[in-house]
Order: C-alpha cells, then sequence, then structure tokens
C-alpha cells in the first residue's frame, strides 16, 4: 500500500537533523497541496531536482526524494521528478501522512 511505503519514507527522516527535516516535510506538504489545489496545471506537477531551493529544503536528502516518491512521485528522467495524474487518488493520504510526521 502506497501510505505504508510513505510511512515507512517519512520515519526514515528521522535521521534527519530537526531543523532541516521540518523544512523538507514542510516542502513536501507545500509540493503535494500545490498539484491538489491546481491538479490540471502541470508546472505543479514537475519538480526540477538541479532547482538550487528545491536541493536546498529538500533535493540533497535521500528520505526526502524517497518519500516524494512514495508519495506517488516518479523520475521522468535524472532531472525531474513528475506526479503522473493517475496518482492523485493518493494524495490526500500522503498529505494526511505528511501533516501527521510534522506535529
Amino acid at each position: 500500500m502506497v501510505v505504508d511505503a510513505l510511512l515507512a519514507a517519512l520515519c526514515s527522516m528521522e535521521r534527519i537533523k530537526a531543523d532541516d527535516r521540518v523544512v523538507a516535510l514542510e516542502t513536501i506538504h507545500k509540493l503535494l497541496s500545490n498539484v491538489a489545489t491546481h491538479p490540471s496545471d502541470g508546472k505543479y506537477r514537475k519538480i526540477n531536482k538541479a532547482n538550487t531551493n528545491f536541493i536546498r529544503r529538500l533535493g540533497r536528502f535521500r528520505e526526502g526524494l524517497a518519500a516524494l516518491c512514495a508519495a506517488g512521485f516518479v523520475e521522468e528522467s535524472d532531472e525531474f521528478l513528475v506526479l503522473p495524474p493517475a496518482n492523485d487518488g493518493q494524495l490526500q493520504d500522503a498529505m494526511n501522512a505528511v501533516d501527521d510526521a510534522l506535529h
């Protein structure tokens, strides 16, 4: 089940320093929330892994990338992560899991 994989990935994020972990979790939540709010806008579905802000906030942590993939994002290439529309059904559960990890 997707939620189980996401929960395992979120638990692995416990290895990240607390302040960095909070920022990473907030980033994951924001990315998922943006897709949920704007499901037909492709710009919210695609993440440039080379983006400086993405790297600083989340991309430098393999646990964070694993959590994004467990939430439904897939590698489109070496440069991008994409959330296909087929994975939209798990968005709310994923946001709830991330929110629980934040609190």
